[in-house]
Protein backbone atom coordinates (compact mmCIF):
# COMPACT_ATOMS: atom_id res chain seq x y z
CA UNK A 1 0.00 0.00 0.00
CA UNK A 2 2.90 2.41 0.47
CA UNK A 3 4.90 1.60 -2.57
CA UNK A 4 1.57 2.41 -4.35
CA UNK A 5 0.73 5.69 -2.31
CA UNK A 6 4.54 6.68 -3.50
CA UNK A 7 4.15 5.85 -7.28
CA UNK A 8 0.98 7.87 -7.52
CA UNK A 9 2.70 10.88 -5.58
CA UNK A 10 5.99 10.55 -7.79
CA UNK A 11 3.82 10.64 -11.03
CA UNK A 12 1.84 13.94 -9.54
CA UNK A 13 5.35 15.16 -9.12
CA UNK A 14 6.65 14.47 -12.63
CA UNK A 15 3.18 16.17 -13.82
CA UNK A 16 3.86 19.66 -12.61
CA UNK A 17 7.38 19.74 -13.42
CA UNK A 18 6.57 18.61 -16.94
CA UNK A 19 4.33 21.55 -16.42
CA UNK A 20 6.30 23.67 -15.19
CA UNK A 21 9.68 22.83 -17.45
CA UNK A 22 7.22 24.62 -20.19
CA UNK A 23 6.51 28.49 -18.71
CA UNK A 24 10.27 29.45 -18.42
CA UNK A 25 10.19 29.15 -22.66
CA UNK A 26 6.64 30.37 -23.24
CA UNK A 27 6.98 33.31 -20.42
CA UNK A 28 10.60 34.36 -22.17
CA UNK A 29 9.03 34.86 -25.41
CA UNK A 30 6.10 36.78 -23.63
CA UNK A 31 8.83 38.76 -21.91
CA UNK A 32 10.66 39.21 -25.12
CA UNK A 33 8.17 40.37 -27.29
CA UNK A 34 6.44 42.90 -24.83
CA UNK A 35 10.27 43.76 -24.64
CA UNK A 36 10.05 44.86 -28.33
CA UNK A 37 6.30 46.75 -28.17
CA UNK A 38 7.07 48.37 -25.63
CA UNK A 39 10.49 49.62 -27.61
CA UNK A 40 8.22 50.47 -30.71
CA UNK A 41 5.48 52.11 -28.51
CA UNK A 42 8.14 54.48 -26.94
CA UNK A 43 10.19 55.15 -30.65
CA UNK A 44 6.58 56.00 -31.79
CA UNK A 45 5.60 57.78 -29.18
CA UNK A 46 8.64 59.92 -29.09
CA UNK A 47 8.41 60.33 -32.98
CA UNK A 48 4.86 61.71 -32.20
CA UNK A 49 5.90 64.14 -29.65
CA UNK A 50 8.81 65.36 -32.56
CA UNK A 51 6.13 65.83 -34.81
CA UNK A 52 3.63 67.89 -32.52
CA UNK A 53 6.26 69.77 -31.34
CA UNK A 54 7.78 70.17 -35.16
CA UNK A 55 3.98 71.79 -36.13
CA UNK A 56 4.02 74.06 -32.49
CA UNK A 57 7.18 75.25 -33.37
CA UNK A 58 5.62 76.41 -36.84
CA UNK A 59 2.60 78.15 -34.73
CA UNK A 60 0.01 76.81 -37.32
CA UNK A 61 -3.65 76.91 -36.25
CA UNK A 62 -6.32 74.52 -37.59
CA UNK A 63 -9.33 77.34 -38.46
CA UNK A 64 -12.09 75.60 -40.66
CA UNK A 65 -14.37 77.62 -43.21
CA UNK A 66 -17.18 75.85 -41.22
CA UNK A 67 -15.95 77.52 -38.33
CA UNK A 68 -15.07 80.93 -39.92
CA UNK A 69 -18.93 81.01 -40.79
CA UNK A 70 -19.94 80.95 -37.42
CA UNK A 71 -19.31 84.60 -36.69
CA UNK A 72 -17.21 87.96 -37.96
CA UNK A 73 -14.53 87.20 -40.34
CA UNK A 74 -12.46 88.58 -43.21
CA UNK A 75 -9.07 88.22 -44.93
CA UNK A 76 -6.97 90.66 -47.16
CA UNK A 77 -4.19 90.40 -49.46
CA UNK A 78 -1.78 92.54 -48.43
CA UNK A 79 -0.17 94.87 -51.09
CA UNK A 80 2.00 98.29 -50.85
CA UNK A 81 -0.04 101.22 -51.63
CA UNK A 82 0.33 105.02 -50.86
CA UNK A 83 0.53 106.02 -47.27
CA UNK A 84 0.01 109.55 -45.84
CA UNK A 85 2.76 110.91 -43.39
CA UNK A 86 0.26 111.98 -40.33
CA UNK A 87 -0.04 114.45 -37.44
CA UNK A 88 -1.78 113.11 -34.33
CA UNK A 89 -3.84 116.28 -32.21
CA UNK A 90 -7.26 116.15 -31.25
CA UNK A 91 -10.96 118.18 -31.91
CA UNK A 92 -14.41 118.39 -31.42
CA UNK A 93 -17.31 117.88 -33.77
CA UNK A 94 -19.70 120.66 -34.52
CA UNK A 95 -22.97 121.32 -36.48
CA UNK A 96 -22.13 122.56 -39.52
CA UNK A 97 -23.84 126.60 -39.83
CA UNK A 98 -24.90 125.74 -43.67
CA UNK A 99 -26.85 122.98 -42.57
CA UNK A 100 -28.89 124.70 -39.50
CA UNK A 101 -31.71 127.00 -39.41
CA UNK A 102 -33.54 128.92 -36.67
CA UNK A 103 -37.11 128.86 -36.83
CA UNK A 104 -38.92 132.01 -35.90
CA UNK A 105 -42.29 133.11 -34.95
CA UNK A 106 -44.78 134.20 -37.96
CA UNK A 107 -47.15 136.27 -35.50
CA UNK A 108 -47.93 137.14 -32.39
CA UNK A 109 -49.53 134.65 -30.02
CA UNK A 110 -49.64 131.51 -27.71
CA UNK A 111 -47.55 128.53 -28.43
CA UNK A 112 -49.04 125.01 -28.69
CA UNK A 113 -46.85 121.93 -29.25
CA UNK A 114 -48.02 119.80 -31.63
CA UNK A 115 -47.25 116.56 -30.72
CA UNK A 116 -43.71 115.37 -28.98
CA UNK A 117 -41.48 118.07 -28.92
CA UNK A 118 -37.64 117.15 -27.82
CA UNK A 119 -34.06 117.65 -28.78
CA UNK A 120 -32.49 115.84 -30.86
CA UNK A 121 -35.39 113.88 -32.64
CA UNK A 122 -35.32 113.61 -36.30
CA UNK A 123 -38.39 115.31 -38.31
CA UNK A 124 -38.98 115.31 -42.16
CA UNK A 125 -39.65 118.27 -44.03
CA UNK A 126 -42.57 119.85 -43.81
CA UNK A 127 -43.80 118.65 -40.57
CA UNK A 128 -46.06 120.67 -38.34
CA UNK A 129 -44.44 120.85 -34.82
CA UNK A 130 -46.21 123.77 -33.12
CA UNK A 131 -49.27 126.23 -33.51
CA UNK A 132 -49.61 129.94 -32.56
CA UNK A 133 -53.22 131.60 -31.74
CA UNK A 134 -53.67 135.26 -31.13
CA UNK A 135 -57.51 134.80 -30.94
CA UNK A 136 -57.23 136.00 -27.29
CA UNK A 137 -55.42 138.64 -27.39
CA UNK A 138 -55.81 142.45 -27.87
CA UNK A 139 -54.54 142.76 -30.96
CA UNK A 140 -56.72 140.28 -32.34
CA UNK A 141 -56.75 137.14 -34.30
CA UNK A 142 -53.51 137.68 -36.89
CA UNK A 143 -54.29 134.96 -39.11
CA UNK A 144 -58.15 136.39 -39.91
CA UNK A 145 -56.93 139.57 -40.22
CA UNK A 146 -53.82 138.60 -43.01
CA UNK A 147 -56.47 136.97 -44.60
CA UNK A 148 -58.94 139.25 -45.15
CA UNK A 149 -55.92 142.06 -45.88
CA UNK A 150 -54.83 139.68 -49.01
CA UNK A 151 -58.44 139.05 -50.60
CA UNK A 152 -59.37 142.83 -49.67
CA UNK A 153 -55.86 143.85 -52.52
CA UNK A 154 -56.59 140.90 -54.38
CA UNK A 155 -60.15 142.57 -55.43
CA UNK A 156 -58.58 145.95 -55.74
CA UNK A 157 -56.02 144.56 -57.89
CA UNK A 158 -58.06 142.55 -60.21
CA UNK A 159 -60.73 145.68 -60.49
CA UNK A 160 -57.91 147.93 -61.26
CA UNK A 161 -56.84 145.23 -64.06
CA UNK A 162 -60.20 146.14 -65.75
CA UNK A 163 -60.26 150.18 -65.09
CA UNK A 164 -56.31 150.08 -66.62
CA UNK A 165 -57.92 148.72 -70.19
CA UNK A 166 -60.37 151.59 -70.30
CA UNK A 167 -57.76 153.87 -69.02
CA UNK A 168 -60.32 155.02 -66.37
CA UNK A 169 -56.97 154.80 -64.07
CA UNK A 170 -53.50 155.90 -64.29
CA UNK A 171 -50.55 153.31 -64.63
CA UNK A 172 -49.10 154.47 -61.36
CA UNK A 173 -52.55 153.72 -59.61
CA UNK A 174 -52.53 150.25 -61.32
CA UNK A 175 -48.92 149.92 -60.07
CA UNK A 176 -49.69 150.99 -56.64
CA UNK A 177 -52.85 148.32 -56.38
CA UNK A 178 -50.47 145.57 -58.30
CA UNK A 179 -47.77 145.99 -55.31
CA UNK A 180 -50.17 146.05 -52.49
CA UNK A 181 -51.61 142.90 -53.84
CA UNK A 182 -48.38 141.10 -54.05
CA UNK A 183 -46.96 142.23 -50.56
CA UNK A 184 -50.59 141.30 -48.96
CA UNK A 185 -50.07 137.74 -51.18
CA UNK A 186 -46.63 137.43 -49.55
CA UNK A 187 -48.04 138.02 -46.19
CA UNK A 188 -50.60 135.53 -46.61
CA UNK A 189 -48.62 132.24 -48.30
CA UNK A 190 -46.07 132.94 -45.54
CA UNK A 191 -48.61 131.62 -42.95
CA UNK A 192 -50.69 127.93 -42.72
CA UNK A 193 -53.45 127.64 -40.53
CA UNK A 194 -55.20 124.28 -38.81
CA UNK A 195 -59.07 123.90 -39.10
CA UNK A 196 -59.17 126.05 -36.07
CA UNK A 197 -57.73 128.95 -37.64
CA UNK A 198 -54.56 128.50 -35.50
CA UNK A 199 -50.80 129.30 -36.75
CA UNK A 200 -48.91 126.19 -37.48
CA UNK A 201 -45.10 126.02 -37.80
CA UNK A 202 -43.36 123.78 -39.86
CA UNK A 203 -39.71 122.30 -40.46
CA UNK A 204 -38.42 124.06 -43.29
CA UNK A 205 -36.43 121.23 -44.14
CA UNK A 206 -35.71 117.27 -42.92
CA UNK A 207 -33.52 117.25 -39.84
CA UNK A 208 -33.15 116.94 -36.35
CA UNK A 209 -33.96 119.68 -33.84
CA UNK A 210 -31.15 120.99 -31.97
CA UNK A 211 -32.61 123.30 -29.35
CA UNK A 212 -35.78 124.26 -28.43
CA UNK A 213 -36.48 127.88 -27.45
CA UNK A 214 -40.15 128.06 -26.19
CA UNK A 215 -42.53 125.91 -23.85
CA UNK A 216 -45.88 124.90 -23.92
CA UNK A 217 -48.44 128.02 -23.76
CA UNK A 218 -46.37 130.68 -23.44
CA UNK A 219 -46.77 133.93 -25.44
CA UNK A 220 -44.04 134.61 -28.76
CA UNK A 221 -43.82 137.89 -29.91
CA UNK A 222 -43.31 137.80 -34.04
CA UNK A 223 -39.78 136.81 -34.59
CA UNK A 224 -38.60 135.22 -31.40
CA UNK A 225 -36.59 131.89 -32.23
CA UNK A 226 -38.84 129.34 -31.35
CA UNK A 227 -36.40 126.25 -32.31
CA UNK A 228 -33.31 125.71 -34.23
CA UNK A 229 -33.15 122.53 -36.99
CA UNK A 230 -29.96 120.88 -38.35
CA UNK A 231 -29.72 118.87 -41.46
CA UNK A 232 -28.11 115.99 -40.38
CA UNK A 233 -25.85 115.43 -43.89
CA UNK A 234 -22.94 117.85 -42.66
CA UNK A 235 -21.05 118.64 -40.21
CA UNK A 236 -17.78 119.76 -38.55
CA UNK A 237 -14.50 118.99 -37.40
CA UNK A 238 -12.89 121.90 -35.10
CA UNK A 239 -9.15 120.63 -34.95
CA UNK A 240 -6.88 121.69 -32.77
CA UNK A 241 -3.55 121.79 -34.04
CA UNK A 242 0.03 122.83 -32.29
CA UNK A 243 1.74 125.24 -33.79
CA UNK A 244 5.17 123.57 -34.13
CA UNK A 245 2.88 122.41 -37.47
CA UNK A 246 1.97 125.60 -38.56
CA UNK A 247 3.73 124.90 -41.96
CA UNK A 248 2.28 121.79 -42.38
CA UNK A 249 -1.33 122.83 -42.21
CA UNK A 250 -1.49 123.56 -45.99
CA UNK A 251 -0.27 119.70 -46.99
CA UNK A 252 -3.37 118.58 -45.19
CA UNK A 253 -5.97 116.80 -47.23
CA UNK A 254 -8.14 114.89 -45.15
CA UNK A 255 -8.69 113.22 -41.84
CA UNK A 256 -9.87 110.36 -39.47
CA UNK A 257 -11.15 110.84 -36.28
CA UNK A 258 -12.27 108.53 -33.19
CA UNK A 259 -15.12 108.47 -30.80
CA UNK A 260 -14.85 108.04 -27.55
CA UNK A 261 -17.01 104.78 -28.09
CA UNK A 262 -13.80 103.92 -30.28
CA UNK A 263 -15.59 104.03 -33.73
CA UNK A 264 -13.00 105.75 -36.11
CA UNK A 265 -14.86 108.10 -39.30
CA UNK A 266 -12.83 109.03 -42.39
CA UNK A 267 -13.58 112.86 -43.72
CA UNK A 268 -12.02 111.14 -47.26
CA UNK A 269 -15.07 108.69 -47.13
CA UNK A 270 -17.48 111.52 -45.98
CA UNK A 271 -17.33 113.56 -48.78
CA UNK A 272 -14.78 115.76 -46.53
CA UNK A 273 -13.23 119.08 -47.28
CA UNK A 274 -10.87 121.26 -45.91
CA UNK A 275 -12.22 124.70 -44.81
CA UNK A 276 -10.05 126.67 -43.55
CA UNK A 277 -6.99 127.15 -41.02
CA UNK A 278 -5.66 129.81 -38.45
CA UNK A 279 -2.30 131.74 -38.53
CA UNK A 280 -2.26 132.77 -35.65
CA UNK A 281 -1.71 131.22 -32.41
CA UNK A 282 -4.40 130.66 -29.57
CA UNK A 283 -3.47 131.78 -25.57
CA UNK A 284 -3.35 127.87 -25.39
CA UNK A 285 -0.64 127.87 -28.06
CA UNK A 286 -2.94 126.07 -30.47
CA UNK A 287 -3.83 126.71 -34.35
CA UNK A 288 -7.54 125.53 -35.50
CA UNK A 289 -8.32 123.66 -38.73
CA UNK A 290 -12.14 123.44 -39.75
CA UNK A 291 -12.82 120.60 -41.47
CA UNK A 292 -16.42 119.81 -43.31
CA UNK A 293 -17.56 116.56 -43.75
CA UNK A 294 -21.23 114.41 -43.93
CA UNK A 295 -22.66 113.98 -40.76
CA UNK A 296 -23.00 110.75 -38.51
CA UNK A 297 -26.00 109.82 -37.00
CA UNK A 298 -24.38 108.24 -33.86
CA UNK A 299 -21.91 110.99 -33.69
CA UNK A 300 -23.28 113.77 -31.03
CA UNK A 301 -22.41 117.94 -31.44
CA UNK A 302 -19.73 118.65 -29.27
CA UNK A 303 -18.07 115.35 -28.88
CA UNK A 304 -14.48 115.20 -28.36
CA UNK A 305 -12.65 113.01 -31.09
CA UNK A 306 -8.79 111.66 -31.69
CA UNK A 307 -7.67 113.22 -34.71
CA UNK A 308 -5.12 111.86 -37.29
CA UNK A 309 -4.67 114.72 -40.03
CA UNK A 310 -3.24 113.26 -43.29
CA UNK A 311 -0.67 115.29 -45.45
CA UNK A 312 0.22 115.08 -49.21
CA UNK A 313 3.41 113.56 -49.18
CA UNK A 314 2.84 109.76 -49.26
CA UNK A 315 4.85 106.22 -50.06
CA UNK A 316 3.92 103.33 -51.35
CA UNK A 317 4.37 100.51 -48.06
CA UNK A 318 2.48 97.93 -46.69
CA UNK A 319 0.13 98.58 -44.73
CA UNK A 320 -3.12 96.43 -42.93
CA UNK A 321 -6.02 97.46 -41.03
CA UNK A 322 -5.66 97.95 -37.57
CA UNK A 323 -8.08 95.32 -36.67
CA UNK A 324 -5.67 93.06 -37.74
CA UNK A 325 -3.34 93.42 -35.10
CA UNK A 326 -3.48 91.78 -31.59
CA UNK A 327 -0.91 92.68 -29.06
CA UNK A 328 0.39 90.28 -26.27
CA UNK A 329 2.84 91.80 -23.65
CA UNK A 330 3.65 94.38 -25.78
CA UNK A 331 4.18 92.47 -28.80
CA UNK A 332 2.27 92.80 -31.74
CA UNK A 333 0.94 89.92 -34.11
CA UNK A 334 -1.16 89.18 -37.18
CA UNK A 335 -2.63 86.07 -38.48
CA UNK A 336 -2.04 84.78 -41.79
CA UNK A 337 -3.60 82.18 -44.20
CA UNK A 338 -1.88 79.40 -45.05
CA UNK A 339 -4.34 77.62 -46.99
CA UNK A 340 -8.31 77.41 -46.49
CA UNK A 341 -7.81 76.07 -42.70
CA UNK A 342 -4.50 76.65 -41.67
CA UNK A 343 -2.91 80.05 -40.12
CA UNK A 344 0.19 81.15 -38.66
CA UNK A 345 0.46 83.72 -35.73
CA UNK A 346 3.20 85.71 -37.01
CA UNK A 347 4.79 88.33 -35.11
CA UNK A 348 5.01 92.16 -36.31
CA UNK A 349 6.68 95.24 -35.94
CA UNK A 350 4.35 98.07 -36.67
CA UNK A 351 4.78 101.80 -38.24
CA UNK A 352 3.06 104.99 -38.38
CA UNK A 353 -0.86 104.27 -38.35
CA UNK A 354 -4.04 106.54 -39.76
CA UNK A 355 -6.23 105.83 -37.04
CA UNK A 356 -7.79 103.34 -40.06
CA UNK A 357 -4.87 101.58 -41.03
CA UNK A 358 -0.53 100.97 -39.83
CA UNK A 359 2.01 100.53 -41.40
CA UNK A 360 3.67 96.90 -41.18
CA UNK A 361 7.66 97.62 -41.05
CA UNK A 362 8.83 93.69 -40.82
CA UNK A 363 7.10 90.62 -40.39
CA UNK A 364 4.96 89.81 -43.41
CA UNK A 365 5.66 89.85 -47.13
CA UNK A 366 3.32 91.37 -50.35
CA UNK A 367 0.75 89.12 -51.47
CA UNK A 368 0.68 87.78 -47.76
CA UNK A 369 -3.46 86.90 -46.43
CA UNK A 370 -4.01 88.53 -43.40
CA UNK A 371 -7.44 88.09 -40.99
CA UNK A 372 -8.40 91.60 -40.93
CA UNK A 373 -12.12 90.78 -38.67
CA UNK A 374 -12.30 88.05 -36.55
CA UNK A 375 -8.28 88.03 -35.19
CA UNK A 376 -10.01 87.16 -31.57
CA UNK A 377 -11.70 83.69 -33.03
CA UNK A 378 -8.53 82.26 -35.03
CA UNK A 379 -6.61 83.46 -31.98
CA UNK A 380 -9.12 81.48 -29.80
CA UNK A 381 -8.49 78.23 -32.08
CA UNK A 382 -4.96 78.76 -31.66
CA UNK A 383 -5.55 78.79 -28.00
CA UNK A 384 -6.76 74.96 -27.84
CA UNK A 385 -4.15 73.15 -28.69
CA UNK A 386 -5.31 71.50 -31.39
CA UNK A 387 -2.44 69.79 -33.87
CA UNK A 388 -3.69 71.55 -37.13
CA UNK A 389 -3.53 69.15 -40.44
CA UNK A 390 -0.14 68.37 -42.05
CA UNK A 391 0.95 71.46 -44.54
CA UNK A 392 3.90 71.64 -46.73
CA UNK A 393 5.68 74.84 -47.28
Amino acid sequence: MKKYILFITSLAVISCGSDSSQDPHDHQSEEHEHAIGAADEHEGHEHSEDEHAEKTVAGEITFTPQMAALGTFAVEKTEKSPFFSIIKTSGRSISSPVGESIVVAPSDGIITFIGTMSEGANIGSGVTLMSISSKKIAEGDTYSRITEQYNYAKTQWERAEKLIKDRIISQNEYDAAHLEYLNKKNAFDALSADKSGNISVKTPFAGYIKNIATSQGAFVNKGDALFSIMKSNRARLEVDVPQKYFTELKNVVSATFTSADGKTYDTATLNGKIISYSKSVSSAGMLSMTIEYDGVADMPEGAFVKVSLRLKDNADVLTVPLSAITEEQGEYFVYVQLDEECYQKRPVTLGGNDGIRTVIASGISENDIVVTRGTYRVKLAGNTGAIPHSHEH
